[in-house]
């Protein structure tokens, strides 16, 4: 995650710092999120802190750019013919209130929640 210096092209300003997230594979949505939040706030801090000396660092020109779409409902569909093992990363990344892991069986659809035991 970068504290970035803002800019007119999306993600495109000066860096003043980068930590690295690490997400363990078996980590839920809700998981991973307060792992982000809490390098946000850690960024945060940093800029606060540092705010009289923060130095800047350009982006490397010839890194590639990627965008990703939005998230949609069918981004969030399961395969009732796959085993869960195959989907287990799809379905643990669903948040369940705003686009929750489904999948239509039988001419109903079904709505999976993944809680840890």
């Amino acid at each position: 995650m970068s504290l970035l210096d803002a800019a007119a092209a999306i993600d495109s300003g000066d860096i003043y710092k980068k930590v690295k997230v690490d997400i363990p594979r078996s980590a839920l949505w809700d998981e991973i999120n307060a792992l982000l939040f809490a390098a946000e706030i850690q960024l945060i801090e940093f800029a606060i802190q540092n705010f009289e000396n923060l130095k800047r660092y350009p982006q490397n020109s010839s890194d590639e750019v990627t965008y990703y779409p939005k998230r949609n409902p069918r981004d969030s569909e399961i395969d009732p013919n796959k085993p869960i093992s195959e989907q287990f990363d799809l379905i643990r990344v669903c948040d369940p209130n705003r686009f929750p892991a489904h999948f239509h069986y039988r001419g109903e659809d079904y709505k999976i929640i993944l809680e840890k035991l």
